[in-house]
């Protein structure tokens, strides 16, 4: 099968570049779907530990303001998923 070639709407590859292209599609969906070893750093060292501290002055806002900061705790709440990861919503 070595030399033969493969023509794929107005391009024409052989099987080899065929196999390393899906190769390398391989690689990168698996990347977009777990991430980066950067972003396990990330959430290891600082992702986890914000978070806490995020949730803690979500939790002290509604204590000290008796409720009245409900809407503005519920916003953090709501972003704590992104300050963990650093993912869009």
């Amino acid at each position: 099968m070595t030399g033969q070639k493969i023509t794929n709407h107005d391009m024409t590859t052989t099987p080899d570049d065929a196999r390393a292209e899906a190769r390398t599609r391989l690689i990168d969906q698996f990347r977009d779907r777990y991430g980066s070893f950067e972003s396990e750093q990330y959430f290891l060292l600082i992702g986890w530990w914000l978070s806490g501290l995020w949730l803690s002055t979500a939790w002290g806002l509604v204590g000290i303001t008796f409720g009245l900061g409900l809407p503005l705790a519920f916003w953090m709440f709501d972003r704590t998923p992104a300050i963990v990861t650093l993912a869009r919503q």
